[in-house]
């Protein structure tokens, strides 16, 4: 296919009467996606083509529209997932179809997040926008107000569902981006022949769904029927929102208009229509730049509106602590058919804030009066520039008082210092100080404070690492930022070691957003082209710039989610590859002091699956570099064993695993590795201890033929025999911790 900005040459596509599937191949040896099969195992596709034009034949259930032509594109089949954009893509594949066979109006009864959207689907849909072609979409079965796409777009019209009472769906998502509300609560329609019915028995032709998916539809065959009336698709669509109906009182959920009316929208004048813009959140940037400020755009649709009032009013500001429009009331005397109007909304607080904003619009003019919502999203900014945790937005005060009330953390040292330093913290008038707690000259000194400025921040990673290689330490505070419900950030704050804020990026803008995988709070630092970075294992995705790029009419293997070694850079996110075909990673072993300082790290992967895996060992100095092959009993599963923690530090990488039986005994693998002779050394015992449910904390000490460890009631010692006696920790003192120092003392 190829398609220009103003034109589109269709070449054509074979035995696709019927529609078109986008979902496979035709032929192996073929270029072209998909196939002109659209047998539909899955019974959406048909409920919903039924809910638009079933036909008037006294059988079953009549469509919206009669005189109508459905063309139907699968994009999807049974449970069948996709990852990120390639699913995505394949929406805009099947849109761009549409396009090109000459649909007037598109139901989508499909969805996806903003992380999931892609440049291909926007440019369809900007190319359906220029053809007059309306794009109907669901807004989702999740009960939120989060935005959604593609009804997020300016150009699509979102659809809610509601009851049979009129008001909105249990499951149905709402807020400021959905357009209107259509029926979706238990619907009967059409349903494949060859899939049995569950809710209607009566007849399995038929079946009762309920979801967004339902209401959708209802929408798209007003439409149509609309457009058959004689109206021009732009007419159509305001004459739609224009007539419907005001939602029921207490479930308005900001939604722009009502429950759809397709008798009223019949007879809406076609006077001016003053309609906002602006469907996905604004972003307010938030620096010392660039005061708190966004566009807002009005457009008048049809007649030209006159003495035109604005009027707007922030909502739940209260979770917004000071903040409040500087200017609420705008004028514009005259909108012509087709002109737009931008107002610059400016908001004011005392301090930067990261968190969701939800603005009410009352717009009037000589025609009309009508009300509307709308989000915003304020983003604090860091650059090279501009740090925002710098010495200029933080306050050290060192007025607040840490002796009372205050707790205090110990930073994982990553240095070659053998004492300890601490991050004292405490609340003050609802935010976080904190200081440093550090030893000179044999006594303890607390550094100047300063608040963090983030509510309520979790700190999950405190450490003390070398950050640019430079003989300086640096300390680096990890903190989970709660902005709302709905958003949650991890950032790093660095500081020198006067523990003053520090010009240097861990990760872009400092923040880690959890979206291709999890970061935990237990991560190492590894050297990587001369800086120390974040490095840990987890189960998640890789970055869009590693995976196989989509091609218009080429699909991209689909993500999987998997174990992953991943790097945070100041660039962003990176992974590396294994030796073999589906080798993962499973641990890092423990890292000696040396390699702590130097960043070095040795890692465990597995090849295969259930009993029949096969473990390597690998060391990352700067790169991957494997290492040799780990011969353990292979009964024995290392990737569902964790590492114990052990008491030798010594100068050599080792771990233990252990596995409990039912018979009261733990199998445990000891794994040594010496850096110098490249020598590794596995070690095979088995503990016995009283039961399966008193499991082996830690081990002590162990060699060629002794193994000590620690459960939470006993000391076990094994060497020509095993005894084990009582400890200190008895199910009175559980909650005590193991020092840091010495993991034998309490």
């Amino acid at each position: 296919v190829i398609f220009f900005v103003g034109e589109i040459t269709i070449l054509g596509y074979p035995l696709d009467c019927h529609g078109w599937n986008i979902t496979g191949k035709s032929n192996p040896k073929s270029d072209l996606e998909g196939s002109g099969s659209v047998n539909d195992t899955n019974g959406h596709g048909t409920h919903v083509s039924g809910i638009i034009g079933a036909a008037k034949n006294e059988i079953g259930v009549r469509g919206v529209i009669q005189n109508v032509t459905l063309l139907p594109i699968q994009v999807s089949v049974a449970s069948q997932t996709n990852s990120a954009t390639s699913a995505t893509d394949k929406f805009a594949k099947a849109l761009l179809y549409a396009i090109q066979s000459g649909a007037q109006v598109v139901n989508m009864s499909l969805g996806w997040r903003f992380e999931q959207d892609s440049i291909l689907m926007r440019e369809m849909i900007k190319l359906a926008f220029e053809k007059n072609i309306l794009i109907v979409a669901a807004a989702g079965n999740d009960h939120h107000a989060g935005p959604t796409y593609p009804c997020s777009y300016e150009e699509v019209i979102c659809v809610a569902s509601h009851t049979v009472n009129g008001s909105l769906s249990s499951f149905s998502n709402y807020g400021a981006h959905v357009d209107i509300i259509a029926p979706g609560t238990r619907i009967l329609s059409t349903w494949p022949t060859t899939k049995r019915s569950r809710g209607f028995t009566i007849d399995d032709n038929y079946e009762y769904l309920s979801g967004t998916s339902q209401a959708a539809p209802f929408i798209s065959g007003v439409l149509a029927r609309l457009i058959n009336f004689g109206l021009k698709p732009e007419e159509a669509k305001f004459a739609l929102l224009k007539g419907a109906r005001a939602p029921m009182r207490g479930t308005e959920n900001y939604i722009r208009h009502g429950n759809v009316d397709y008798k009223n929208s019949l007879k809406v004048a076609k006077n001016g229509f003053v309609y906002p813009l602006l469907k996905a959140p604004a972003l307010i940037k938030w620096s010392k730049e660039t005061r708190k400020s966004f566009k807002f755009k009005l457009k008048n649709y049809l007649d030209t509106s006159s003495n035109i009032k604005v009027n707007l009013k922030l909502l739940e500001s209260s979770v917004q602590v000071g903040a409040k429009l500087v200017k609420n009331e705008f004028t514009i005397s005259k909108l012509a058919k087709g002109e737009e109007k931008s107002l610059v909304i400016e908001l004011d607080s005392p301090y930067d804030i990261d968190g969701n904003f939800l603005i009410q619009v009352d717009i009037s003019s000589n025609t009309e009066k009508k009300s509307y919502y709308f989000q915003a999203k304020a983003l604090s900014l860091i650059t090279p520039d501009t740090n925002r945790f710098d010495q200029e937005t933080f306050e050290l005060t060192g007025n607040v008082d840490f002796t009372k009330n205050a707790i205090i953390r110990v930073f994982k040292d990553y240095s070659d210092e053998s004492s300890n330093d601490f991050l004292v913290t405490k609340q003050v008038d609802g935010k976080t100080h904190i200081a440093l707690l550090k030893s000179e000259g044999g006594q303890y000194s607390v550094s100047k404070n300063f608040p963090l400025p983030m509510k309520e921040p979790v700190i999950i990673n405190l450490s003390k690492v070398d950050l640019e290689m430079d003989g300086k330490y640096d300390y680096v505070i990890t903190v989970v930022n709660i902005i709302d419900r709905e958003n949650r950030e991890t950032k790093f704050l660095a500081l020198d070691e006067n523990f003053k804020p520090k010009r240097i990026f861990i990760a872009p803008k400092n923040t880690f957003k959890n979206d291709l995988t999890v970061m935990p709070g237990s991560f190492y630092w590894l050297k990587y082209k001369d800086r120390m970075v974040p490095a840990w294992i987890n189960f998640g995705k890789r970055p869009e710039s590693e995976r196989t790029q989509a091609t218009p009419w080429a699909a991209a293997p689909i993500e999987t989610q998997i174990n992953r070694l991943y790097l945070q850079l100041p660039e962003g996110i990176k992974t590396f590859s294994f030796s073999e075909d589906e080798e993962l990673p499973l641990h890092f072993l423990y890292q000696s002091p040396t390699h702590k300082k130097d960043g070095i790290a040795v890692l465990v992967s597995s090849v295969g699956y259930g009993y029949f895996k096969q473990y390597k060992l690998y060391k990352f100095d700067e790169e991957l570099k494997f290492v040799t092959d780990i011969q353990v009993d292979r009964f024995f599963d290392l990737a569902s064993a964790r590492p114990l923690p052990i008491s030798m530090p010594g100068n050599n990488d080792h771990a233990f695993f252990n596995t409990p039986s039912i018979l009261g005994t733990q199998n445990v693998i000891g794994i040594k590795y010496n850096a110098a002779t490249n020598e590794l050394i596995t070690l095979n015992k088995k503990a016995q201890t009283t039961n399966q449910y008193n499991p082996i904390k830690f081990v002590l000490s162990f060699s060629d033929d002794a193994l000590m460890s620690q459960t939470s009631s006993y000391l076990i010692s094994q060497g020509e025999k095993i005894t084990y006696g009582p400890s200190k920790t008895d199910s009175r003192r559980i909650k005590h911790h193991i020092l840091v120092g010495n993991q034998g003392l309490f």
